[in-house]
């Protein structure tokens, strides 16, 4: 049996721990190197400069006012309640509105019918007319 062609693996060196940096008021730990926190060197902080930065600016801030909204707060004077509403700036056209539009319509005829039932007890009248 010819063992020549078999080549010797070499030694496997064992692994090198880096080296703790002892850092002035550093706690000791069991920890070993490796699993330890390390401190970095101070590095420069990261800016973000795409080319054409200022046509992209000034697109961001076209595409901000097309979406900005104002705000409104409107008082109706019949159901004495506040309105708050997303007015569109160009076209003053109200977004969204709260209490919205169904609502405010379903508490005046609330409201109706809570009068016409008042009035039926006043004048006497147990009837209460059904509009519908």
């Amino acid at each position: 049996m010819d063992t020549c062609s078999i080549g010797r693996n070499p030694a496997i060196a064992a692994p090198i721990a880096p080296q703790r940096a002892e850092m002035p008021g550093a706690v000791a730990t069991e920890l070993a190197p490796e699993a330890t926190v390390q401190p970095v060197g101070a590095t420069q902080a990261v800016q973000f400069e795409p080319s054409g930065s200022a046509q992209m600016r000034a697109a961001l801030d076209a595409k901000l006012r097309d979406m900005m909204v104002q705000s409104r707060t409107v008082m109706d004077p019949d159901m004495r309640e506040v309105i708050l509403q997303k007015v569109d700036p160009r076209t003053g056209e109200v977004i969204h509105q709260i209490p919205d539009e169904m609502m405010m319509r379903l508490r005046a005829y609330i409201h109706d019918l809570i009068e016409a039932q008042e009035e039926a007890k006043a004048a006497g009248s147990h009837q209460v007319e059904k509009i519908a």
